[in-house]
């Protein structure tokens, strides 16, 4: 494996440029969201809020009906189609918490497979991008749980209730795997964890009504699928017995025809409810 160290850092600065503009529309978007909930919740009708406790009936949304497990916590209004304003706040804090709970996980998968030796002493740009996207979801946890608070909801630390399972029952492998068959298996993970990440902000921007809330999952929505294209292109490399090619500079001439491509395999992400999780999965009373 060959790299540029120069060229490496330059892209590494371009990921952190789309990173810092991201995280800018996010903060303003934050403040807007917290003023938009804070003015419906205070405009709530009473009798709601006391349905809220009992009434699981399926949130309407901006075109599309969710099952009651996925709007715990909602009201629908009828006919209308359209949130109540206290339920509104209530999903976002859900959604805001569930989201802080898959960066954790993020960060801390990343951070595991930066102390497994064929990671640490690897290929010098998986690893540099391995230190760089831990960084970024530490970032995003951050912004989600500062608006959950400032919501007055708590801040979420800790991982996805039902990921995080799963990722611990991969560590034994993840430490047992060679230099050979563990950089693939510790790409493969990534992979599910941004595409679990993207496909969640996805689905919560249909879900959140208002444009701050879609705004501020968008915003990190466009950083994570940057992470899972890299992901892609990095696996279909790996599983194509190619690792040579995961290089900084790249050997364009030598990338198979798939290479410009297989980084954006959905048009529209399809919202998988393997991936994409439901606000009250990671949310906290």
């Amino acid at each position: 494996m060959r790299y540029d160290e120069g060229r490496l850092e330059e892209l590494i600065e371009e990921s952190a440029d789309l990173q810092t503009d991201g995280m800018k529309s996010t903060r303003g978007a934050l403040d807007d969201l917290v003023e938009i909930t804070k003015d419906q919740q205070a405009h709530a009708d009473p009798d709601e809020a006391r349905d809220l406790a009992t009434d699981r009936r399926p949130l309407v949304g901006t075109g599309a009906k969710l099952g009651g497990a996925l709007a715990a916590g909602a009201v629908g209004v009828g006919a209308l189609g359209m949130v109540s304003a206290f339920a509104q706040g209530n999903v976002n804090v859900q959604a805001l918490q569930t989201s802080a709970s898959v960066e954790n996980l993020a960060v801390f998968s990343y951070g595991k497979a930066l102390g497994l030796p064929y990671i640490a002493n690897g290929n010098a740009v998986i690893k540099a991008f391995a230190m760089k996207t831990m960084q970024q979801h530490a970032a995003h946890a951050q912004a989600f749980n500062a608006a959950a608070t400032k919501l007055g909801g708590k801040a979420q630390m800790n991982p996805d209730p039902v990921i995080a399972p799963k990722v611990m029952a991969m560590l034994p492998a993840l430490v047992a795997a060679t230099t050979t068959t563990g950089p693939p298996m510790v790409v493969a993970l990534a992979t599910t964890l941004e595409r679990t990440a993207a496909e969640t902000y996805s689905k919560n921007c249909q879900l959140m009504n208002d444009l701050p809330s879609r705004s501020v999952m968008s915003s990190i929505l466009g950083i994570d699928v940057q992470h899972l294209a890299v992901l892609l292109a990095v696996s279909a490399l790996l599983k194509g017995g190619a690792p040579q090619l995961i290089a900084i500079p790249t050997n364009d001439a030598a990338l198979p025809a798939a290479a410009g491509s297989v980084g954006f395999p959905d048009t529209f992400f399809p919202n998988d409810p393997t991936y994409a999780r439901p606000p009250e999965e990671g949310a906290i009373a």
